[in-house]
């Protein structure tokens, strides 16, 4: 089984706009699924979705074939759409956002040639380059291939902290930092 997984900063409406594009132009299944406060998974149809009328979305979802939603939880979700490709949103408010996380693992060549051909296109519609610092040790480390789009940049200016996926390490971004050094 291959395997492939991709850590970057998105708001979630970036995440859900390229979500309905790589469906469209793929001809892919779309699945939106809530964690809280009641678990639901709902297959979409990427054209006749309205990005403005989306609630709290925790995951999107795109596979070669429909999903199963005969599903009661995230973790049977996964179980029973194996071959899909997922992405966490990464939580957001006021003064931070936390890191996404696309993922899949397939045995099918075709269907981890289309995951990472997303990747791909994710990957080169983002901003490359931050530094990782721990709050409560001041430990820090260049992250040069951490990507983050235009919208996390904004906020990023704004002065909402960028955060790992978990725990309270927070990311620069290259950008930001090349900000201060050149004003």
């Amino acid at each position: 089984m291959t395997s492939l997984s991709f850590q970057f900063h998105a708001e979630p409406s970036e995440i859900l706009t390229m979500s309905v594009a790589w469906a469209e132009s793929m001809g892919l299944h779309l699945a939106l699924e809530v964690f809280r406060p009641t678990y639901t998974a709902t297959s979409v149809e990427a054209s006749d979705l309205v990005l403005s009328e989306i609630g709290d979305v925790s995951r999107v979802s795109l596979s070669l074939r429909p999903f199963d939603l005969d599903v009661n939880s995230s973790l049977e979700f996964v179980r029973s759409n194996s071959d899909a490709l997922t992405i966490l949103i990464g939580t957001s408010s006021t003064d931070s956002l936390r890191e996404s996380l696309m993922a899949a693992a397939a045995d099918d060549p075709a269907t981890i040639a289309a995951w990472q051909k997303i990747r791909r296109l994710a990957q080169k519609s983002m901003h490359k380059g931050a530094l990782v610092v721990n709050p409560m040790s001041g430990a820090r480390a260049e992250v040069g291939a951490h990507r983050y789009t235009d919208g996390a940049l904004r906020l990023a200016r704004s002065g909402v902290k960028m955060l790992a996926i978990g725990g309270w390490n927070e990311f620069e971004l290259d950008e930001i930092r090349s900000d201060r050094t050149a004003g």
